[in-house]
């Protein structure tokens, strides 16, 4: 194989990957930076960016490692905390939901979609905090996490709306990102 045949072959590569990846550093940038600006609790576009990444990434290894180091890194500024593990797998569960039920032929997916994030969100961080197992005290705890729910659920429709809306348009600007396969792995 000759030398111009191997350098035309590393540069047809690079520039299949290079919008990916510019992609992907882009978005883990914006979360991280979301998470650590001053803002109203629950009010992040973590949700809505798992539901993206779900959908709009080809493999299952962009979708969940964009969204997890986002947090991670997000996480080492704003402090570690016990419910992490459950957190994490409430996030994977919205990237779930996004590669299982949001779509761009339909554009009524991205509201139901990040609506289901929010519920499941909702009921299992939740769900975490419980200390008294009776009838009273799942009510209780329920009830007064409903103002955080709020948010998050504005939270979650609004971004939804922003990340899918931006992505199409950043498709029509570079080509490369049309295919799926174009954010994989």
């Amino acid at each position: 194989m000759s030398a111009s045949s191997l350098s035309n072959r590393n540069e047809g590569s690079l520039s299949k990957i290079e919008p990916r990846w510019w992609l992907l550093f882009a978005i883990v940038t914006v979360g991280v930076c979301s998470r650590l600006l001053p803002h109203e609790h629950n009010f992040s576009p973590i949700l809505p960016l798992a539901l993206f990444a779900g959908a709009s990434f080809a493999g299952w290894r962009s979708a969940i490692g964009v969204t997890l180091v986002t947090m991670f890194v997000s996480d080492l500024f704003l402090g570690l905390h016990w419910t992490m593990p459950i957190v994490y797998a409430s996030i994977c569960i919205n990237i779930l939901i996004g590669r299982l039920f949001v779509t761009s032929r339909q554009p009524w997916t991205v509201p139901f979609g990040a609506l289901l994030g929010s519920v499941q969100f909702f009921v299992i961080t939740n769900a975490a905090c419980l200390t008294d197992f009776s009838a009273a005290g799942v009510a209780q705890c329920y009830t007064s996490a409903l103002p955080f729910f709020r948010t998050s659920l504005a939270a979650d429709l609004l971004f939804s709306v922003v990340l899918f809306g931006s992505f199409a348009v950043v498709q029509n600007l570079v080509p490369a990102l049309r295919d799926r396969r174009a954010v994989s792995n």
